[in-house]
């Protein structure tokens, strides 16, 4: 998360040592801190690049001393844009700090209104639980109090899309939070989390990723999400509530299991897999693909064949029976038209969609072995970013010896393979949240 300072460090002593104090325990906790340099305001380069940070920070403190009151220009303008934003909810979090005797009235009479408006309102809320201190008490007490706003989310990951992963979770935890707060801090009970985390899941910025994280772990203990997902469930509306779910559930598969189901990348895009995945459902494939790709919303397309008794049942050899399904299934994992009597010439000449991959699932309990690999390997000639999963049930695991005999050069084997046990896990998390859905309608 981004934090921008606004200050008027190069008018007030105070403010430079508030900043100088304030930015180091920022980083700390995890954040991203933009402190705009007020020696470089005047450039134009500079100028734009300080419009883009007000208006894409997700949380804003502004630096308050007498003499940034009474003549910092700059400060005011950040301020009214700050200030804005937070009146339009695409800012939920600014927060204005009062230093070296600095007072409101000095602050109002000189254009900072509304943010003294909105300091009036921290005062309200803070009051008897976490007072403000004097404007004219020692730095670090009224920036230690500061940081009792904003909760230490940590350097968790380094990698962008597990964090816009968890900052989409943290999106439905800030929702339930304005619903119904007491349930998002009785769902971080839940997980366990110590006192003084607990203590940060009441922070009013980053407290929703950090309880975002939290459940995201938590679905490799899947009664435990459960149990978190029901406390949160009145403050969500249903579709709220099963959205959330999705990008949870996919948390159970194992990082290096998942990139098995990526496709592979080269100069000329993506090249479609085929793999073996031992495994009960197509759900657990579903799982998979989603955990690969972060839970991107709209990021993949997958369908699964139907039984070999839901076939249509004649004289033709099983191969051209089975072609024919997978061309069927094809027009809705391509999202192509709903003329499907054209059959695969319908489909020669489709490309792939931006930023999707398409996968088909097919049972190994179904088909034999040498009837898949052909219609896999045939239809990868005319798609080749075409993924295949062959979902191979227990009593099947055997059958990679009967695929590997193709020498197939894009086959996967998953490893690590999900264990009984962390399947029967996973079937009691979705069964427990299906039910916690049901309960919604």
């Amino acid at each position: 998360m981004k934090v921008l300072v606004s200050h008027g460090a190069g008018k007030d002593e105070c403010v430079k040592d508030a900043l100088d104090y304030l930015v180091p325990l920022l980083e700390g906790r995890g954040y991203e801190v933009f402190v705009d340099m007020t020696k470089l305001r005047g450039s134009d380069r500079w100028s734009d690049e300080l419009y883009y940070e007000l208006y894409k920070c997700d949380a804003a403190v502004v630096l308050l001393g007498p003499k940034t009151i009474e003549s910092s220009e700059w400060v005011r303008r950040e301020s009214d844009i700050l200030m804005s934003r937070h009146s339009m909810k695409s800012l939920h979090h600014v927060l204005p700090i009062l230093l070296g005797g600095a007072t409101s009235r000095d602050a109002r009479g000189n254009g900072f209104g509304p943010l003294m408006t909105l300091q009036a309102a921290i005062e309200d809320r803070v009051q008897g639980v976490n007072p403000i201190p004097s404007a004219d008490a020692p730095i670090r007490v009224i920036i230690d109090w500061a940081m009792q706003e904003f909760a230490h989310i940590g350097v968790v990951t380094r990698c962008p899309d597990v964090q816009r992963w968890a900052e989409r979770i943290a999106d439905y935890l800030d929702q339930a939070a304005k619903n119904a707060t007491k349930s998002v801090e009785r769902a971080a009970g839940i997980l366990g989390m110590d006192e003084i985390r607990l203590a940060q899941i009441k922070a009013r910025v980053g407290s929703d990723l950090l309880l975002a994280y939290e459940l995201m772990a938590a679905a490799k203990r899947g009664p435990l999400l459960s149990q978190a997902l029901g406390e949160l469930q009145p403050a969500l509306d249903g579709r709220s509530l099963e959205s959330l779910i999705q990008q949870l559930l996919p948390g159970w598969v194992e990082d290096t299991a998942a990139k098995c189901f990526l496709p592979d990348k080269s100069s000329e895009g993506f090249a479609g897999r085929i793999i073996f995945f031992p495994a009960k459902g197509m759900w657990m494939a579903s799982h998979h693909v989603q955990r690969a790709l972060f839970a991107r919303p709209g990021s993949w397309s997958l369908r699964e064949l139907a039984d070999e008794d839901d076939l249509p049942s004649d004289d033709r050899p099983l191969v051209e029976v089975l072609m024919e399904a997978c061309v069927q299934e094809l027009y809705t994992v391509f999202l192509a038209h709903d003329d499907r009597s054209q059959g695969l010439d319908g489909l020669i000449g489709i490309t792939p969609s931006e930023g999707v991959k398409d996968y088909l699932v097919v049972s190994l309990a179904d088909y034999p072995a040498e009837i898949i690999v052909e219609v896999a390997t045939e239809l990868q000639r005319y798609f080749p970013w075409l993924n295949f999963i062959l979902l191979a049930p227990p009593d099947h695991e055997d059958a990679i010896k009967e695929i590997e005999v193709f020498n197939l050069a894009n086959l996967v084997n998953v490893e690590p393979a999900p264990t009984p046990v962390s399947q029967m896990a996973a079937y009691r998390l979705k069964k427990s949240t299906d039910q916690l859905l049901k309960s919604c309608s």
